[in-house]
């Protein structure tokens, strides 16, 4: 049974593998508190978003979660909202990406939980949350660079202003995992829910 299994999961990531591509983005619905609020501000299902940066030998993630870090495809997937589906977009702009080179300043950097576009964690380096980071990630190689906008935390303000502790960063520059899945600068390919794989 568990040689079965094995088997299984290995036709699972081949049938995925060959289609993720570097440089895709993964717009990922997560279950948390300010995941909600995040979700109704920006009229979307996605709170939290990874970068696909390696494809050979394994799909590879980087995310700003906790910190900035690479993880297994896998590991990225299995925190998501199993019953919601996970949205992948393209840049539509063709590139070729060295993200494992101009991350790797930045592997280990502080989650940004303010919400900054341009702040310095308690380790003096920039810190950074999910979008914000694959924003700058991608922009290094991008010609059509991703915009930022005027943050609006105007939905749900009380709850906004009780996270941010009475300082909301309100029209401060930023980006959310909403902007990607209505930017004309990506496509939607596919999508990923309850263990299955979608391509469009």
């Amino acid at each position: 049974m568990r040689i079965l299994i094995l088997l299984l999961a290995l036709l699972s990531v081949r049938s995925y593998a060959s289609e993720l591509q570097v440089g895709d983005v993964i717009l990922q619905p997560l279950r948390c508190y300010s995941c909600g609020l995040i979700e109704a501000q920006e009229k979307s299902s996605f709170s939290h978003m990874g970068l696909v940066v390696h494809t050979t030998n394994g799909v590879k993630v980087a995310e700003a979660l906790g910190q900035v870090r690479i993880v297994t495809l896998t590991e990225f997937l299995a925190k998501g909202d199993s019953t919601r589906a996970h949205k992948i977009m393209r840049p539509r702009e063709v590139v070729a990406f060295d993200f494992m080179t101009a991350i790797e300043p930045w592997l280990g950097a502080e989650f940004d939980r303010a919400f900054l576009w341009d702040n310095l964690g308690r380790d003096g380096r920039e810190a950074f949350y999910c979008s914000e980071m694959v924003t700058k990630l991608l922009n290094k190689f991008l010609k059509n660079k991703m915009p930022t906008k005027p943050m609006d935390f105007s939905q749900n303000f009380e709850a906004w202003n009780s996270y941010f502790g009475g300082n909301v960063p309100q029209g401060e520059p930023g980006i959310s995992p909403g902007d990607y899945e209505h930017s004309k600068l990506f496509k939607w390919v596919g999508s990923f829910q309850g263990g299955a794989w979608n391509w469009k």
